[in-house]
């Protein structure tokens, strides 16, 4: 696709892709049908011909006059036949003695007086005296030339095509006629149609068939015509001359060039035929041996020294030819070997007084200034075309192109113009297609899409698909560019791809791509982040360092990929930083430990007011990293206050979160009376009930937090969030209420891990805490060991048998924490089966190997319990001593 310098082109960011999107116009020539198929021939190839001394029913009806002139009376009279024998009788004689030729003689001579009413009611009576004999036709000739005479013309064309087809002398008689009579009425298609149809023609039939092909162009038809009638090309010179022109606009040049003169219209064809071939001299001899009155000699001088390139000769003839037509001839010869070429100082030397030949002029002046992209000079000489309607709607076309880097409104004006009345379909499709651009760059895409639905062109594909990868339907953009390989189309693709993650596949989409083409090394250089090649990636980078669009996409990527060095890096090397670099400047600084720098800029950018949440909640990111400073605190009141930005809940929150988590819960306090007093209805006002209710919880404020929940739950609905905080807050006093919200949340696939680890961790129903701890068995092992431990302890101990392999589970699972608790339980399993001493020694063993652990007394006081029941009296006074001693320290 070839970009003129009337595109108008600008970037935008397809989702994480990139893709170039540009007014453009589709390679193609405007060297077309505007040249190659003009009507406008030169005058010298008009043919005139004299048809009457050729006309051979002329020559009979000279003969019948001497004929008539030569016969005696009886045999050649006015009188009808067989009248001299009156009655029954006479008519008798009348069939005896009467023949053929007394009726025909009668037919004639009512002709030659030019009687041809009585010709026509006589020769219905007699036609059977006619029929199968040798005046048959003639009698029929005579009878439809008074017909026509007479106005009984469609039944003396139908007696004449009847004759004419015949193959005596009266064919030719009647093919006469006949053609002369559609010539002179103008029915040229019956002309056509009888002189394909008929076997033979008559010279003068074949005048006037010739003269039709010939002012129709039909030059094919022409010489196949002539081959067959080598006596008239021999005979007449009328018939050589409607050769020699068909053959030179049949394109036959070389063999029109090596006729010699034979006429007055050959010397024309063949002096043209030599000036387009090249035989430059023999045409100036030509040229030279005409009558310097011969208005073509300063016609073919001026082909002449166009040839040769000397353009003033060329004009100086120019302005010795006067008809319009010859000089609109010569013009598009210029056109003809010199486009798309042509020179403006050469296009002046034509001039024309009929305004509809200078449509032509200005036409391809426009064409000219539009090869070159100037664009204003081709819409002034597009806008002066008025009277060709062929050039006019054409010109629509090519204003629409003038317009469309100046005037969108023009340019679709013009393009639709064309669409509704331009026959040219190539034309139309990249009509169709440059409105379509225009309609895709407004977003109009459901318009765009029906404009080019019949536009089967792969740039329109490739318009299309550019469509679908605008609304992320990027599977749609690969299929509709299936079939079409162009470097663009590749692009598209591998757009589509890079946007569906298909980042190999799209990479080897674009090395497809030989040559440069816009956006490939972008496009290139982002694929190679994506797949974490950032050496290739910087390596497409360092070559277009200075280019805002690889900084831009490069440090977005690169910051996106934790990658701040190189971020910094790149921005420490880029001259006059944009405050959006800066801003990306400083998150790198801070995601590096960089905190002095980072907060340099934040606070420059607060002095500037520019960047202000970015900037604040920087700050606050980095005072979150170590114990924030009353001072700075204080100043976030200040902030608040003084100016004006967007997101000031989200800072105020922020704040609040701060003071926290730096134990200052004063100043915490007095952000979240702030934010409820100033942001009654912020999108964040449900996170600060919840940092509220937290404060409470972490205060022992129970009732408070509670009252808290309960508002923002009337106030947002059964929120999740909102009642997880709830029943933490009830988990002390009220537990059972806050192990039914847990089971509610349960069902919530958002909050159904927590809320099960809660039910886990509160509920005494050893069932519901067993299939919960199963469920997490496969997902996350710590929450199952955490739950079977769980388990065992809310199992009585007269039924821990069935749950003993949870407390192998707990032994074997290797994890320090659960060996105690496993232990445990095991000691405890053989007490419950009555294994007392062995439970004893086992329980034992926990409160030695785990001494700190939660299972230590617990597991002492269980012992005491097997010594006792096997009457170890003495173990167990021992045990009791431990028990109280740990007592003693606890309190």
């Amino acid at each position: 696709m070839k970009k003129i310098a009337v595109l108008v082109v600008f970037i935008f960011l397809l989702c994480c892709g990139v893709l170039y999107a540009e007014v453009s116009v589709p390679d193609f020539s405007f060297f077309g049908k505007e040249i190659s198929s003009f009507r406008i021939k030169p005058t010298f190839a008009k043919i005139n011909v004299s048809f009457e001394n050729a006309k051979s029913f002329s020559t009979y009806i000279d003969n019948l006059q001497i004929e008539a002139e030569s016969f005696e009376r009886k045999e050649y009279s006015t009188k009808k036949p067989g009248s001299v024998y009156g009655g029954s009788f006479g008519t008798g004689l009348s069939a005896v003695f009467v023949g053929n030729k007394a009726y025909r003689n009668y037919l004639v001579k009512q002709f030659l007086e030019g009687n041809y009413l009585g010709v026509v009611n006589a020769y219905p009576e007699y036609k059977d005296k006619f029929t199968g004999g040798k005046f048959a036709n003639e009698a029929a000739f005579l009878y439809a030339s008074s017909l026509l005479k007479t106005g009984g013309i469609s039944k003396s064309v139908e007696i004449f095509e009847r004759v004419a087809a015949g193959e005596d002398k009266f064919a030719f008689y009647a093919q006469d006629k006949l053609f002369g009579y559609f010539e002179e009425v103008g029915r040229y298609k019956d002309i056509s149609r009888l002189g394909e149809s008929l076997n033979r023609l008559s010279p003068y039939a074949s005048y006037i068939y010739l003269d039709v092909l010939y002012k129709n162009n039909q030059y094919d038809k022409i010489l196949n015509f002539i081959s067959n009638y080598d006596e008239y090309v021999a005979e007449y010179q009328v018939v050589k001359n409607y050769k020699i022109a068909a053959e030179y606009f049949a394109g036959k040049l070389e063999k029109v060039a090596e006729y010699k003169t034979f006429s007055d219209i050959s010397v024309y064809f063949i002096t043209d035929a030599l000036l387009k071939t090249g035989n430059l001299q023999r045409a100036f001899t030509l040229i030279s041996n005409m009558d310097k009155n011969d208005s073509y000699k300063y016609y073919f001088n001026v082909k002449y020294h166009i040839l040769n390139g000397d353009y003033e000769k060329a004009e100086k003839n120019y302005k010795r030819v006067e008809n319009e037509r010859d000089k609109l001839s010569l013009l598009f010869f210029y056109l003809s070997e010199s486009f798309p070429d042509t020179r403006e100082d050469v296009l002046n030397i034509f001039s024309f007084n009929d305004p509809v030949n200078r449509d032509y002029l200005n036409y391809y002046k426009g064409l000219l200034y539009l090869s070159k992209n100037k664009y204003e000079k081709a819409a002034k000489s597009f806008e002066q075309v008025v009277f060709q309607e062929n050039l006019l709607i054409n010109s629509y076309f090519y204003k629409g192109i003038c317009y469309a880097d100046v005037s969108v409104s023009r340019s679709k004006h013009f393009f639709i113009r064309y669409l509704n009345n331009g026959e040219d379909n190539e034309k139309k499709n990249i009509a169709r297609f440059m409105l379509g651009q225009f309609y895709y760059m407004e977003k109009q895409y459901e318009q765009t899409l029906m404009l080019i639905e019949s536009c089967s062109t792969d740039f329109c594909s490739e318009l299309e698909a550019q469509i679908y990868l605008a609304e992320s339907d990027f599977r749609k953009a690969l299929d509709t560019l299936d079939n079409v390989d162009s470097n663009k189309a590749g692009y598209i693709k591998a757009a589509a791809l890079f946007n569906m993650k298909h980042y190999k596949e799209a990479l080897t989409k674009l090395n497809k791509i030989k040559d440069a083409y816009p956006g490939k090394d972008l496009l290139k250089m982002l694929i190679y982040y994506k797949l974490e090649e950032f050496d290739k990636g910087m390596e497409i980078f360092n070559k277009h360092n200075n280019e805002k669009d690889f900084i831009d996409r490069t440090i977005r990527q690169l910051y996106l990929a934790n990658e701040y060095d190189t971020v910094i890096n790149i921005l420490n090397n880029t001259v006059d930083l944009t405050p959006e670099y800066r801003l990306i400047m400083a998150k790198s600084l801070y995601s590096t430990g960089r905190y002095d720098r980072a907060e340099q800029i934040y606070y420059d950018f607060l002095e500037k007011k520019k960047y202000l949440y970015d900037s604040i909640s920087g700050l606050i990111s980095i005072q979150s990293s170590q114990k924030a400073e009353t001072s700075f605190l204080i100043k976030g009141f200040k902030w608040l206050n003084d100016m004006q930005f967007e997101r000031e809940n989200v800072i105020a929150l922020d704040f609040a979160r701060l003071a926290f988590n730096s134990g200052d819960t004063g100043m915490g306090i007095k952000y979240l009376n702030y934010f409820f007093e100033n942001y009654p209805d912020a999108s964040n006002i449900k996170e600060a009930y919840i940092l509220r209710a937290d404060f409470f919880f972490n205060k022992g404020k129970l009732k408070e937090c509670i009252m808290d929940m309960k508002s923002a739950i009337s106030r947002f609905g059964r929120d999740g969030e909102l009642l997880l905080q709830k029943a933490k807050c009830m988990k002390k006093n009220n537990p059972l209420e806050a192990l039914q919200i847990y089971r509610e949340l349960s069902e919530s696939e958002r909050f159904e891990r927590v809320a099960k680890t809660n039910i886990m961790e509160q509920s005494d129903n050893v069932s519901e805490v067993e299939k919960i701890a199963l469920e997490f068995k496969n997902e996350q092992y710590d929450l199952y060991l955490n739950g079977i431990e769980r388990v065992l302890n809310i199992t009585p101990l007269n039924k821990l048998k069935k749950k003993e392999d949870y407390a192998y589970e707990l032994i074997d699972s290797g994890l320090r924490k659960y060996a105690p608790a496993g232990a445990y339980f095991v000691g405890a399993v053989e007490y419950a089966k009555g294994n007392y001493k062995k439970a004893a020694s086992g329980l034992m063993k926990v409160y030695y190997l785990y001494p700190g652990s939660d299972y230590a007394l617990k597991s002492l006081k269980l012992a005491k319990k097997a010594f006792t029941e096997t009457g170890d009296n003495k173990n167990a006074d021992k045990v009791q001593k431990i028990i109280d001693k740990i007592g003693n320290k606890e309190e």
